[in-house]
């Protein structure tokens, strides 16, 4: 018997061949066209998938599910995941599928499910699927089935619309052609691939590739952090390029590349992109909206600009409600995930693209001086393993005596805020693991608060 896999707001993920398998793909499927038919019997249901091998066989078992249960699939194939997204509100469809291990090594494999407006399910509505799942594997032990309704569509055309949905962004298409700017990508073998280059050539890019064949063999670690991307680095310092830009394997993650072979940090992509609506857009004063975890970088660009940050809970979702509450113009999450609600409601890295070559053109400057212009802090992200024995309600039980004084968040885990820095202790949504987050204007200041939440976690329950 297979593994059961993970459940989140990030979707049911799993590893291939023993929690990702093809029936635990079809029982999925199965239950989101249960859920789907209470609202629309004959539904219309996108489908896409990232590079991985196992990609094939299980978008093959979700066309078959949504055809046993009556529903027309419409499948855009290898796209990025915001790819998808955006064809979800094309077709006008009833929801989506989106099947991606995203930045999730690559023995990991994962469904995202879309409602009809081409957003994440939430919480909720992820209990209630999983509920729905339970519910279809009685029935399907009893041997119910639908007849097919109409044959699979395939769309061609998803990555060309995506393009072209940017292109029509309030964007100086023309002032960016001008710079003429040299770009090395690295889209770790990933759905970049066959996205990214046609979107930098339509701003005029000169455009090199390292790890550019859509096979899902990942050339390095795929999560696009400064540690797995120094090849990325050394590319950009010996070709001269102005910048280096990484996605993960379904590109909606985005890291740069400073003109140096410097690898930033990922929370300068949201940074810079708020920067940029954010100057571009001067009249407006609506909030940037980001999760628990970024960076402090974004509320001094806030401050800037005489606005404010809002700060949800981590998942793509959450963030898109906060900003659907309070009207914000740009948002994302500092793991390189970028919002703008002028393309669509979900973090997608050629957008950030699109922002960040705006800023630098108008700017006239280098991703260097455009960093040197933002406060300097130090960041950790540690992994910590995550045991049956970890208790959340004693660590916040703990934590006013040993952060006095300290602002205290519990509206995802556990965030610490002190005048120099702040910690956030959580869950992980897509991985098994406790995730920790120090930032602070010192090493010092990174070291005392780390310190202090691992002593809070070392002490037994």
């Amino acid at each position: 018997m297979s593994a059961e896999p993970l459940v989140s707001v990030s979707g049911v993920r799993g590893i291939v061949d023993d929690s990702f398998t093809p029936e635990m793909v079809e029982r999925w499927v199965e239950g989101f066209a249960a859920s789907i038919a209470r609202r629309v019997p004959r539904a219309r249901v996108v489908l896409g998938r990232d590079t991985r091998p196992s990609g094939a066989w299980a978008l093959q078992g979700a066309v078959d599910a949504l055809t046993r249960a009556g529903m027309q699939p419409i499948v855009v194939g290898v796209v990025p995941t915001p790819t998808v997204q955006l064809a979800v509100t094309h077709h006008r469809t009833d929801g989506g599928v989106v099947i991606t291990g995203s930045h999730n090594p690559g023995e990991w494999n994962a469904l995202k499910f879309l409602g009809p407006e081409g957003i994440f399910l939430s919480a909720e509505e992820m209990a209630t699927l999983h509920n729905t799942v339970i519910l279809s594997d009685a029935k399907r032990n009893e041997g119910s089935r639908r007849d097919s309704s109409d044959p699979p569509q395939n769309d061609r055309d998803a990555i060309t619309r995506h393009t072209e949905n940017i292109l029509a962004l309030p964007i100086d298409a023309e002032r960016i052609r001008a710079r003429k700017f040299r770009i090395v990508l690295d889209p770790v073998n990933g759905t970049g691939a066959l996205a990214v280059p046609q979107l930098l050539e339509a701003f005029g890019c000169s455009v090199n590739v390292i790890n550019g064949e859509p096979t899902g063999q990942f050339a390095h670690v795929p999560e696009p952090t400064p540690a797995n991307l120094q090849e990325l680095g050394t590319a950009v310092r010996e070709q001269h390029a102005d910048l280096g830009v990484a996605v993960d394997p379904d590109a909606d993650r985005l890291v740069l590349v400073d003109e140096h072979g410097e690898v930033l940090s990922e929370e300068y992509t949201v940074t810079l992109a708020a920067l940029s609506v954010l100057e571009s857009q001067r009249s407006a004063r609506s909030p940037i909206v980001v999760n628990l975890s970024t960076t402090r970088m974004v509320d001094d660009v806030a401050r800037q600009f005489g606005t404010s940050v809002i700060r949800t809970p981590v998942g793509e979702r959450h963030v898109v409600e906060g900003m659907r509450a309070h009207g914000a113009l740009i948002g994302g999450e500092g793991n390189g995930g970028v919002i703008f609600p002028k393309s669509h409601e979900g973090r997608d890295s050629l957008v950030g693209v699109a922002l960040v070559l705006d800023l630098l053109s108008r700017r006239n400057a280098s991703l260097t001086q455009l960093v040197q212009t933002l406060p300097q802090y130090v960041m950790t992200k540690e992994k910590l393993p995550r045991d049956d024995e970890f208790n959340p309600a004693r660590i916040v039980a703990a934590v006013p005596q040993a952060f006095p004084n300290a602002q205290i968040t519990t509206l995802d885990g556990i965030r610490v805020d002190t005048a120099d820095g702040w910690v956030h202790l959580r869950s992980s949504n897509t991985e098994p693991i406790l995730r920790l987050i120090t930032e602070g204007t010192s090493q010092q200041t990174v070291a005392r608060l780390s310190t202090t939440v691992h002593a809070l976690l070392a002490v037994p329950a």
